[in-house]
């Protein structure tokens, strides 16, 4: 079958899937709304409601991601403390950023208790059948999914030194499955002053209570989350965190036959198209497509968009001949069967 006729009706996972040794799966938006159509946002900023001196701030720094203007609140109070200085401005500031945040992460957040077991444990299932998972975003699905069915799966997310990440610290042991977040979640924070990344710890589906607790303005926390921006943006996020980097640098290096669940690949993840088609020259790439209403013509300009956006064979990128498309809704994380809404 050639590609043009492949596109003309994608295929079921179950099709393909045997084409490689899948051993490498990379999750996005898309998985996440299957399950919880509100996640359909097109950032968290733009959900937001901000007080006027907050919008002006964000306005100012020229960013929609909150978690670099909490993180820029802490280093002005800390500055300001540091040469005897009124900081005291920067606390309501820093407390109407924070709840607005976590207002409009709640407004569109699928609730623990309508996240059924039947949909972590199938969810988990799927993660746990890989060697690597990369989540691209930050909700707290796959976590609460991964903490659910921990005594049941063999995941780990190099969080070894209690709820820290330590670089020097990253050995797993054969047969585990490693979860990485390039671009953090919200379940991850990172010191300010520090430069410390953790995770606040898995209990009755409170993570959201335990986020917002934990950031203070007297406190050096900040969320460790890229929300929203452009490639450029969310790539000088993700290099300000020993966390964030490392997991960006192991999909790099990635060279295993590579799954693409409702990741998108747009222009705003551009950084993530690269860092997948780096080094998979000689492997095999199987992309989960959207089929929705898409006709004959819709489906073969989406394949090739994401030809484009990862390069396919241009130089040492991979092969046309080793990316293959399949329709999403056809996996398990893309089953009808997952939806909570």
């Amino acid at each position: 079958m050639t590609a043009t006729e492949e596109e003309s009706a994608l295929p079921a996972w179950d099709e393909i899937k045997n084409s490689a040794d899948y051993r490498t799966l990379v999750i996005g938006n898309g998985a996440s709304i299957n399950i919880w159509p509100d996640f359909s946002y097109s950032s968290l900023f733009d959900q937001a409601t901000l007080g006027a001196a907050a919008a002006d701030l964000f306005d100012r720094l020229d960013t929609k991601n909150f978690e670099f203007v909490l993180g820029r609140l802490v280093e002005a109070r800390e500055f300001l403390e540091a040469v005897e200085r009124d900081a005291a401005w920067t606390e309501p500031l820093y407390e109407g950023v924070r709840a607005a945040l976590f207002e409009a992460v709640r407004s569109v957040h699928v609730p623990y208790e309508r996240l059924r077991d039947s949909v972590k444990a199938d969810y988990a299932a799927a993660m746990n059948d890989c060697s690597s998972v990369y989540v691209l975003n930050y909700d707290l699905v796959a976590y609460w999914s991964h903490m659910a069915r921990v005594a049941e799966t063999r995941m780990v997310d190099f969080m070894f030194d209690g709820e820290h990440f330590n670089p020097a610290d990253t050995d797993v042991w054969s047969g585990y499955t490693e979860v990485f977040y390039p671009h953090g979640g919200l379940h991850l924070w990172q010191d300010v002053r520090t430069g410390i990344a953790g995770k606040y710890r898995y209990g009755s589906g409170n993570i959201l209570v335990q986020a917002e607790d934990g950031l203070s303005a007297s406190g050096t926390r900040a969320p460790l989350l890229v929300s929203g921006g452009s490639a450029t943006e969310k790539m000088s996020l993700i290099q300000q965190s020993a966390l964030l980097s490392f997991a960006f640098q192991r999909l790099v290096t990635n060279t295993t036959p590579t799954v693409i669940l409702g990741a998108s690949l747009q222009e705003t993840d551009s950084h993530i198209a690269r860092a997948i088609a780096a080094n998979m020259a000689g492997s095999h790439v199987a992309i989960g497509v959207h089929v929705g209403a898409l006709d004959v013509d819709g489906l073969h300009a989406e394949c090739e968009r994401y030809r484009v956006a990862l390069r396919v064979g241009k130089g040492d990128r991979v092969k046309r001949d080793d990316i293959h498309f399949f329709d999403s809704s056809t996996h398990p994380l893309g089953a009808q069967a997952m939806c909570c809404g």
